[in-house]
C-alpha cells in the first residue's frame, strides 16, 4: 500500500508565479508524521526563498519529493537528487541517527542548496542539457559543492580535496564520456579506496576558477565546463 500526500507553499500573492510543492511518498515501511512533514516543509520553504535570492535562474515552480529508504549517504542518513527540470528528490533513512526530524534539521538545508544549484544550471538526470564530456559532471558537482560551502556556510567531506588533487583532475580529464557508466567508481568510491574523486576534484577546479575570474559559484552557474576549466588554468 502506498499513499502520497502533498502540500504546496506559494511565494507570491494572487497569481502563483513562484511556488514550491513538497510531496511525501508514504509506504508501509514509513508513513511521515505530521511533525516530520512540518519540519521538512518549513526548511524547504525557507531554503528555496534563500537560494532564489542568489540564483534567480531557478525554475519558478519546484517540486520536492520526499521518500524514506536506506539508499542514502551513510555519513548523513539522507541523499538528494535533481531528476528533472524543476524537481528535487530527497531520501531519508528513518532508522539512522535520531530519525527524520534530526536528519532534516541538520542536513536538508545543505542538500537543497546543492540540488537547487543543479536546477539553476540545468544539470539534471533527464530533460536537461546534454553531457558533452565527463568533466561536465565533475564541474557541475564541484560547483554545487562550492555553492553549499560558500552560500550555505556548510563544510562537507566531499568538497574537501587533498594536496595531490591536480593529479586527480588530469585522471578525470582523460576519461571518455562513456565513463558515465562507471559513475559510482569516479564520483562515489573508487576500487583503490578513494572516495568522491569527481566531487572533490570538481570543487578544486571551481575554486581555482573563482580565484582567477573573481566570480562566485552562483555567478558561474551558467558557464560551460570547458570555460570553467580554462578559467582554472587547465586548458
Amino acid at each position: 500500500m502506498r499513499f502520497t500526500g502533498s502540500v504546496a507553499i506559494c511565494f507570491s500573492c494572487g497569481v502563483c508565479a513562484q511556488s514550491i510543492s513538497v510531496e511525501f511518498d508514504d509506504t508501509d515501511d514509513h508513513i511521515f508524521t505530521n511533525d516530520e512533514r512540518a519540519t521538512i516543509t518549513a526548511i524547504t520553504s525557507i531554503v528555496v526563498a534563500e537560494v532564489r535570492e542568489v540564483l534567480p535562474e531557478l525554475p519558478p515552480v519546484i517540486t520536492l519529493t520526499v521518500a524514506a529508504n536506506s539508499l542514502v549517504i551513510p555519513e548523513t542518513g539522507e541523499m538528494g537528487m535533481a531528476p528533472a527540470p524543476g524537481r528535487v528528490n530527497w531520501t531519508v533513512d528513518p532508522s539512522l541517527f535520531e530519525g527524520v526530524n534530526a536528519i532534516a534539521t541538520k542536513y536538508l538545508r545543505p542538500t537543497l542548496f546543492h540540488e537547487l544549484h543543479h536546477l539553476a544550471r540545468g544539470y539534471v538526470v533527464q530533460g536537461g542539457k546534454p553531457r558533452a564530456s565527463f568533466m561536465e559532471v565533475v564541474i557541475s558537482e564541484g560547483m554545487a559543492n562550492a555553492f553549499v560551502r560558500d552560500f550555505a556556510g556548510v563544510k562537507q567531506p566531499w568538497a574537501e580535496y587533498p594536496e595531490d588533487v591536480s593529479t586527480w583532475v588530469e585522471e578525470l580529464r582523460a576519461l571518455p564520456l562513456s565513463a558515465l557508466r562507471d559513475y559510482a567508481k569516479w564520483m562515489l568510491k573508487h576500487p583503490d579506496g578513494r572516495r568522491w574523486i569527481g566531487y572533490r576534484a570538481g570543487t578544486f577546479i571551481v575554486d581555482r576558477a573563482v580565484v582567477s575570474s573573481g566570480m562566485s559559484s552562483a555567478e558561474m552557474v551558467q558557464l560551460g565546463s570547458q570555460e570553467v576549466l580554462e578559467l582554472a588554468g587547465f586548458d
